[in-house]
């Protein structure tokens, strides 16, 4: 069994998004480290926190390998950005620090695999759809392009529900393979495809599972990781929302001044002329509360539009009678779509939500504004509809 260097103390600077990933940092230092590959695929690259640590550690181990992250970066639910943005933000991490030797590519997972030849992956990391038929042709797709020391870790091993089946796959490949899973950070499993995988991994491997002082060993640092950048995380929102709420109070101080200005001039006018000015102020006053009132439909616009659970291109093609009302399809959903029961995109079921959430239903508060501005922190269940594949 190999000795477990301080490498795995090895701080990851580039996991910048709260993830059940970050808990696994610490083993894929440790996983660089043992096997060296030559060559690393991921699958499912979102905005890098798996994989630019397999990239730090190359790089800080100076191998001669190459690494490719493959995604088609769409919106993702539970992550509140647009595929857009995503790949923005993994591509100046890349560009920026391991361009010398990453790629990322923008693609299916199909598409992908002609720019591999058969025999050629040593490390592979699995972490897209999530649904057993899904994860189960990746396995198989990218099976053949795994060299003889190849090994292929799966992510969300552990989860049993939300249409997940990894488990179910685990089940089905851990006899039949040198293998072991974490069950902490959403789970995480190895499975060893290569007959020449190095004779010390392989007797890491065999133990690890049963071991429990590896499975804390590794489990305590990952927590630690990942509580330092959900607090980091945390603590930039904080500053954030700050500074907004800094900046609406001093348009609300300048708004109020206004008003206690304007009412002064009215009690010291006398006869028609005040009559007039108080006119001039319940009317300016109302103008302020339209204005208030267009921010706020601006601002419930702008959560639906940036929530990973919409998709504005799904929802016109789901909903072709939409396009007739010349409508963005955000501002239809959000008017009328979510109350009428129709769905966002496939990551989120507004009916569901609408009938677990009586209170939300009653009040008449369109289901995915409340879930991104309440039911999220409240953890309201919510559901996605029938699990698909990835495209083709």
């Amino acid at each position: 069994m190999p000795e477990i260097s301080p490498f795995v103390f090895t701080e990851p600077l580039y996991c910048e998004k709260p993830s059940a990933w970050n808990e696994h940092t610490p083993f894929a230092f440790f996983l660089i480290e043992q096997l060296r590959p030559r060559l690393l695929v991921e699958l499912g690259t979102q905005f890098g926190n798996s994989y630019f640590t397999f990239c730090q550690a190359i790089d800080a181990l100076k191998l001669p390998a190459k690494a490719y992250g493959v995604d088609i970066w769409l919106s993702y639910s539970a992550i509140p950005f647009h595929g857009r943005q995503i790949y923005e933000h993994a591509s100046r991490i890349n560009n920026r620090h391991f361009s010398h030797f990453s790629n990322l590519l923008k693609m299916t997972f199909e598409e992908a695999l002609p720019y591999f030849r058969e025999g050629s992956i040593d490390l592979l990391h699995i972490d897209g759809m999530h649904d057993y038929a899904s994860v189960k042709h990746d396995f198989e797709s990218w099976l053949p392009k795994m060299s003889d020391q190849g090994v292929i870790i799966f992510h969300d091993s552990a989860v049993r529900d939300y249409g997940f089946g990894v488990w179910k796959l685990m089940e089905e490949l851990m006899p039949k393979y040198p293998s072991f899973s974490f069950p902490f950070g959403n789970g995480l499993t190895v499975v060893c495809t290569g007959s020449k995988v190095p004779e010390a991994f392989l007797s890491f491997v065999k133990q690890a599972g049963d071991d429990a002082f590896t499975q804390q060993l590794f489990k305590t640092i990952g927590t630690q990781w990942a509580l330092q950048h959900t607090l980091a995380h945390l603590q930039d929102e904080l500053r954030t929302q700050q500074n907004l709420n800094a900046k609406l109070s001093e348009t609300i101080n300048e708004r109020n001044a206004a008003l206690a200005d304007r009412e002064h001039r009215l009690r010291l006018a006398e006869g028609s002329a005040a009559s007039h000015l108080k006119q001039d102020v319940v009317h300016r006053f109302s103008l302020i509360k339209k204005w208030q009132r267009r921010q706020q439909k601006k601002k419930n616009l702008a959560v639906i539009e940036n929530s990973a659970l919409f998709d504005g291109a799904w929802y016109l093609k789901t909903y072709p009678d939409v396009q007739k009302t010349k409508l963005p399809a955000a501002k239809h959903y959000l008017q009328f779509g979510g109350m009428e029961g129709r769905n966002p995109s496939p990551a989120f079921d507004s009916a569901f939500y609408l009938e677990q959430n009586a209170d939300v239903k009653a009040s008449g508060m369109n289901p995915l504004l409340h879930f991104e501005r309440f039911g999220r922190s409240e953890k309201r269940k919510y559901r996605a509809l029938v699990p698909q594949a990835d495209p083709q």
